[in-house]
């Protein structure tokens, strides 16, 4: 399936695809997409679930679950909770103040990480990238 415009599942609906979604539009996601996603354009999670992994170059927005693996490949800031399987940053990645990023696995840094906000989860930082850790508490591992 591919996405040039606007797609919403709605709260209690399900959208499976036997192949990668790609969207370089915008994708609202209040239920559940069940397959693996290529994001170019914005997946706007309402509270949905993707039950694969993403691999984004484009942006993500409010809070949600990825059941498997996000790749980060762009400049993402968290502003809202965003709960993964495994998260491996490539670029750069930030945890707005008072949110948080809850990781089953790992957060896997191999860019740039700003944790303003709360990590719930093991955070992995490769040799010769940066995490930047806010005040105070920021992690508890999981």
């Amino acid at each position: 399936m591919l996405n040039i415009a606007d797609v919403r599942v709605q709260e209690g609906h399900n959208l499976t695809a036997a192949e990668m979604v790609r969207n370089s539009g915008t994708l609202a996601l209040a239920g559940r997409l069940t397959g693996d996603l290529g994001n170019t354009g914005t997946l706007a999670l309402e509270r949905g679930v993707v039950d694969g992994s993403v691999t984004s170059n484009g942006q993500i927005t409010g809070a949600g679950r990825i059941t498997g693996t996000l790749f980060n490949n762009a400049d993402l800031t968290l502003n809202d909770r965003l709960r993964v399987g495994t998260l491996q940053n490539n670029r750069r990645l930030t945890v707005a103040r008072g949110r948080a990023l809850v990781a089953d696995e790992a957060v896997v840094n191999l860019g740039t990480f700003d944790l303003l906000g709360q990590l719930q989860g093991n955070l992995v930082n490769e040799a010769g990238h940066v995490a930047n850790l806010g005040a105070g508490p920021p992690i508890t591992a999981r």
